[in-house]
């Protein structure tokens, strides 16, 4: 089931965002909070940028939560859905289960998307519920990639290795180290690699726009029909 709740003028500021960034606001799309129950237990979440279904998910860092993503959801200007993963935000869930939990609720908040971006430890979580929604075709990963050592990790290179479309973008200072690029190459070769100019901090916020230009590049269009790269 799919309900909204009165919220008390939450995004009552998001016009005040909008100039900031220099976007009209009238030219901002829709904006509304959506919470579906969860087979797995508890409530999923999500931030709709659209009166329409929506073709792209954003996920989050850890300990982060929807919201984080406002500036990068206003620059990209498309229908997308910014979901608050199991355990964050306002999404009630075991985080043990999150992967479970936020297919579930792509499926219902947003059950035309193709396209899952995950940010940080958000890009594992995408990369682990992908395996559990065929639909979502296109993965784009921001400076993350699978952990070898931990467990589970083995489950998520192979999922990477069999997705149709794998996107890795890279940040100035990533986290991801020259040694894991050849590690992707080597285990993940089909994977894309976009590299940055901006550092990892503030990607969701000062440099959303760049973020936003190489999400834009990668993303398939609002139509569907892939963008050239």
């Amino acid at each position: 089931m799919s309900f909204a709740r009165p919220l008390d003028h939450e995004f009552a500021l998001l016009p005040e965002t909008a100039l900031a960034l220099g976007i009209a606001p009238h030219t901002t799309p829709t904006v509304s909070r959506r919470w579906v129950d969860l087979s797995t237990g508890g409530q999923a979440s999500g931030v709709l940028w659209t009166g329409l279904s929506p073709r792209t998910v954003l996920l989050h860092r850890e300990g982060s939560n929807a919201r984080s993503l406002d500036e990068l959801a206003l620059r990209l200007g498309a229908p997308v859905a910014a979901i608050d993963i199991p355990g964050h935000g306002w999404s009630v869930g075991s985080s043990d289960r999150a992967a479970f939990g936020l297919a579930e609720a792509i499926a219902l908040l947003a059950p035309a998307a193709t396209a899952l971006v995950g940010l940080g430890s958000g890009a594992l979580t995408a990369l682990a519920a992908s395996a559990l929604a065929p639909q979502l075709t296109t993965l784009v990963m921001v400076d993350a990639i699978p952990d070898q050592s931990a467990v589970g990790g083995a489950a998520l290179w192979d999922r990477l290795a069999t997705t149709a479309s794998s996107i890795l973008i890279r940040s100035r200072t990533s986290p991801v180290a020259p040694s894991d690029v050849d590690t992707l190459r080597r285990r993940s070769p089909n994977t894309r690699l976009l590299q940055l100019s901006v550092p990892a901090a503030g990607l969701e916020t000062a440099h959303s726009a760049q973020l936003a230009a190489a999400l834009q590049a990668v993303l398939p269009s609002d139509r569907g029909v892939p963008a050239i790269v």
